[in-house]
């Protein structure tokens, strides 16, 4: 998928993702293959994956890097998107000894949450909910700073 058809391809209004987001916009992609499983995929029960909670999850994403990227004219790490529990959609984000994991509930039955820490300073913790119609940057922010 071309970069710039990500945004446009969620349905969202505004600007295409910058070439140099090309590493997220890949990542994104990979990750649509989970819409392709079915119920009990994994034969223990699981839930096949909703693209409303896909959509939700990559528009996190989405928001958080454009606006990082705007903000700081800085290429943010790109995140990985995978399967989390009940049908839920995990957002990981690492650089350096920090991470931030987002959950993404499957059918907004919950908040999107969201835990992270820093490996060499184990009393700098960030953990909360997002509003998904925030961009949300300040989480990349941490992570890079």
């Amino acid at each position: 998928m071309v970069v710039s058809q990500v945004r446009s391809n969620l349905g969202r209004q505004g600007d295409g993702l910058p070439p140099e987001l090309g590493e997220t916009a890949e990542r994104i992609e990979r990750s649509r293959a989970m819409l392709d499983l079915p119920p009990n995929w994994d034969g223990e029960g699981s839930s096949a994956y909703d693209s409303e909670t896909w959509r939700e999850a990559v528009g996190v994403v989405v928001d958080a890097s454009l606006g990082f990227w705007k903000s700081r004219h800085e290429v943010p790490p790109a995140p990985w998107i995978s399967k989390g529990p009940e049908g839920s959609v995990d957002i990981l984000w690492r650089r350096n000894r920090r991470k931030i994991l987002i959950n993404v509930p499957f059918g907004k039955r919950a908040p999107i949450t969201f835990y992270g820490n820093d490996l060499d300073n184990d009393r700098r913790v960030v953990e909360g909910s997002l509003d998904p119609a925030q961009p949300n940057a300040w989480l990349v922010g941490w992570l890079t700073g």
